[in-house]
């Protein structure tokens, strides 16, 4: 992205002791399936409580207004990572004030990330950087969402009838994983209350 630095902040997860984690989060196991992992993202994305949104609005304050593009966050078992896309001639002050924010906060076993030099070959990658958008399966071929079947359980779902854009992808992901089985399972499926 032409004009900006792409930036990642590492934090381990005991940043929620500070950003409240809400009891979504809690319930999260390394067993969890990729469909349960997503939702429970979702979940948190949308949890006014929970610390994504806080930690995230905290980032963006000290990024400043029009500063940044938010990209992608990722989270694991131990810590999880977000992404931001920030523009070159702010970037070395921006990046500045959060290594301040987290000495004063005492973030510094917790959070980690590496200030580049604006002009230097690694903070230029994403110049000319083109992606191509899309669900993709496991081996990087991009899925044909127009020849997906859909199971008769997935017709009688309210997820089916949903116009919000991540039920559909999450359903969408599911009914690929199982489009050679003979038997669909939706542990998310919500009966239509006729």
């Amino acid at each position: 992205m032409k004009g900006y630095i792409y930036q990642s902040f590492w934090f381990k997860n005991e940043i929620k002791k500070h950003f409240y984690a809400g009891s979504k989060f809690e319930n999260h196991k390394a067993e969890d399936s990729i469909i349960e992992s997503f939702q429970l993202a979702r979940d948190m994305g949308t949890d006014k409580e929970s610390f994504m949104p806080g930690l995230v609005k905290k980032m963006e304050w000290l990024l400043g207004e029009g500063n940044f593009i938010y990209d992608y966050w990722e989270f694991g078992d131990e810590d999880f990572s977000i992404y931001w896309h920030i523009k070159k001639e702010v970037y070395l002050e921006k990046m500045k004030l959060i290594e301040e924010w987290v000495k004063y906060e005492g973030f510094q076993d917790i959070c980690h990330f590496t200030i580049l030099d604006p002009d230097s070959e690694q903070a230029q990658v994403n110049e000319d950087y083109s992606f191509k958008s899309g669900i993709f399966n496991d081996d990087g071929s991009p899925m044909d969402l127009s020849n997906l079947p859909i199971p008769e359980l997935c017709k009688s779902c309210k997820k089916y009838q949903s116009d919000f854009w991540e039920d559909d992808l999450l359903c969408s992901l599911n009914r690929n994983d199982q489009r050679d089985d003979q038997d669909f399972e939706c542990g998310a499926y919500e009966q239509i209350n006729l």
